[in-house]
């Protein structure tokens, strides 16, 4: 039964392992929702990136003095230069801007959310139950 309560855990372990991507993507668009502010950005260069297209954009924010850009990454042929895009941006982090409106920001967040909660409960529950498993047995 130890090695049947180390099997479990060990699947507790790869189910969290694999959905850390969901995490980390949970827990920008969190962020985003909490401190971000919708506005327009103007596309300034594309570049090529890890085999994908990489977009700098110009935030327009009422305040001139600031200069705040940030890049998304994207597989298809991004729109040209001078473009303008709807954007949830974050002044505090820069690099957790996104392309889009805020209901995409909110549509993401609790999509991921509920695969988060449902695969690490699920993980979590594996694993406590290995390691009740081992601690009865060994």
């Amino acid at each position: 039964m130890v090695i049947v309560g180390a099997l479990i855990m060990a699947v507790g372990g790869f189910a969290l392992f694999v959905t850390i991507g969901n995490v980390l993507l949970w827990s920008k668009m969190r962020k985003l929702r909490r401190h971000g502010v919708q506005g327009e950005a103007v596309s300034v260069l594309h570049d090529w990136m890890e085999g994908k297209h990489r977009v700098h954009y110009r935030v327009i924010l009422p305040d001139p003095d600031e200069n705040r850009q940030f890049y998304e990454t994207q597989v298809k042929e991004p729109e040209p230069i001078g473009s303008v895009a709807t954007v949830v941006y974050d002044r505090r982090r820069p690099t957790r801007a996104i392309v889009g409106t805020m209901e995409k920001v909110d549509e993401i967040h609790r999509s991921e959310g509920g695969v988060v909660k449902f695969v690490w409960a699920f993980g979590l529950g594996t694993i406590l139950l290995g390691r009740a498993l081992i601690a009865l047995f060994s």
